[in-house]
């Protein structure tokens, strides 16, 4: 009983849910009755439920009955829901039939979605008779169905007889539509054959289309056979392709053999690439087993490799759990590598619980406690004003906990000017002060301007300073 069911859906509280439930007896009705379902469809007086049941159950309609699918989708106002639905359906109907899904696209008052209604079809089209689907293809004048179709029609193509494929590529004039084939059947090739796809661009004349699809087979290469694809990879000439194949190649590696991918960097000249590629397998290393990986960063012996990478190690193990980041990092020799790896850890901790995260700040000491005050001052003051100002007025040294409140003031303004205002003026240093006052008075007279000018008034600062910036200067 499908209309009681709806009955039933209809008088649950309105919600995404219940508009699921409702398309999906539509669609269980639609398979027994679809003239009783589609009347249901008409006369419901809920549009958006009307559009989005019709959408979900389109596919179903049009492989029944498409004349009264397409019916119902020209019910709808003019415009994206009326050619959007028609699209699926006649996408559905050219699964089946490409052929007679072509009698189907005046039903488009869009010319854009009619192309890609089109594009859609000689896709399917090349899937049963890819010589139908190039005759079709070259009967069209140059636009959007010809250049979202010609990579399909490649595709097909290839899979049963790729030097004709080739040819036909190497017939169409150069443009979007010919580099959209081009990379088709690198893809179809690299994913069955990748020697033969790496001849097959070899054999391209260069240019950003060779490169992307140098690119493409290497990440598809190195997924079946890591070490033929790195021999490849670096028997290519110098050059951006070069860099990016060794660079996928490099990511594949690092995400199912993390060490192996790290000893393979550090044969890489140093720079961008090896760092990526390291940071890339200490990421996975990390994500695998946190207290072996850290247990093997240790272990290594060469101490430039350490200060490298700490920091990006230390963020690593932050992302699963802070406090044995925190020790980690403490356990790094005193240095611009532990400030840097202290720095991420307090960030990222200090995301997840400002209060654990200014505890260990509170730990180091000078420049490095200084800079990473600042990044948990910078969250906390958005999570927890009160407490985080509290904090911030107690740190014993002067110098830091100026440069804190300062931080503090900035950070709190736009959604907690009465904190930021007070902790602003607690300020020493005068010309620090000033600065935080001015900042938090800019902010604040945006977003409610007498409060703020009751307080602008109550400070320090000068009266010229304070009339330039009631005068919004």
């Amino acid at each position: 009983n499908p209309l009681a069911a709806l009955n039933w859906t209809n008088s649950l509280p309105y919600a995404k849910e219940r508009n699921d439930m409702s398309a999906a007896v539509v669609a269980a009705w639609a398979r027994a009755d679809i003239a009783g379902a589609v009347n249901y469809l008409r006369n419901s007086k809920d549009n958006y439920a009307r559009q989005q049941t019709l959408r979900s159950i389109c596919e179903q309609i049009a492989r029944q009955d498409p004349q009264t699918a397409l019916a119902l989708a020209r019910e709808f106002p003019e415009g994206g829901n009326q050619n959007e639905i028609a699209r699926n359906i006649v996408n559905a109907i050219a699964r089946t039939n490409p052929y007679e899904a072509l009698n189907y696209l005046d039903n488009f008052t869009d010319g854009l979605m009619r192309d890609t209604a089109l594009a859609d079809i000689i896709k399917q089209m090349a899937w049963q008779n890819p010589q139908d689907a190039i005759n079709l293809f070259e009967s069209l004048p140059a636009g959007a169905a010809a250049r979202n179709s010609v990579g399909a029609i490649a595709a097909a193509l290839v899979q049963t007889d790729p030097q004709a494929a080739m040819d036909w590529i190497a017939s169409l004039q150069d443009g979007a539509a010919k580099n959209a084939a081009y990379q088709a059947v690198g893809r179809q090739l690299a994913a069955t054959d990748p020697v033969a796809a790496a001849e097959y661009a070899s054999a391209m004349s260069g240019g950003l289309m060779q490169d992307n699809l140098i690119a493409s087979i290497a990440t598809q290469w190195a997924q079946m056979d890591v070490s033929s694809a790195l021999d490849w990879a670096e028997s290519l000439r110098e050059g951006a392709a070069r860099q990016k194949a060794i660079e996928n190649i490099g990511a594949v590696m690092a995400k199912y053999e993390p060490l192996s991918a790290i000893e393979y960097a550090q044969t890489l000249d140093p720079g961008a690439l090896r760092n990526k590629i390291v940071a890339q397998g200490l990421q996975n290393l990390t994500s695998q087993d946190v207290t072996s990986a850290i247990d093997w960063f240790q272990s290594q012996t060469d101490s430039e490799f350490r200060n490298t990478y700490a920091q990006s190690m230390a963020l690593n193990i932050a992302n699963i759990d802070p406090e044995r980041a925190a020790v980690f990092t403490a356990e790094l020799p005193v240095g611009p590598a532990q400030e840097k790896a202290a720095l991420a850890v307090a960030q990222r901790w200090a995301d997840a619980d400002p209060r654990r995260a200014a505890e260990w700040v509170e730990t180091f000491s000078g420049d490095v406690q200084a800079k990473a005050v600042i990044q948990v001052v910078q969250r906390w003051a958005l999570a927890e004003p009160a407490a985080a100002g509290e904090w911030v007025a107690g740190i014993a040294d002067g110098a830091i906990r100026d440069k804190a409140l300062g931080t503090y003031a900035k950070s709190a303004a736009p959604l907690y000017p009465v904190y930021a205002g007070a902790y602003a003026m607690a300020i020493s240093d005068p010309v620090q002060r000033v600065t935080a006052v001015t900042d938090v008075a800019k902010s604040w007279l945006k977003s409610n301007r007498e409060a703020a000018e009751s307080w602008l008034l109550s400070t320090d600062l000068t009266d010229i300073q304070k009339v330039r910036l009631l005068a919004g200067k």
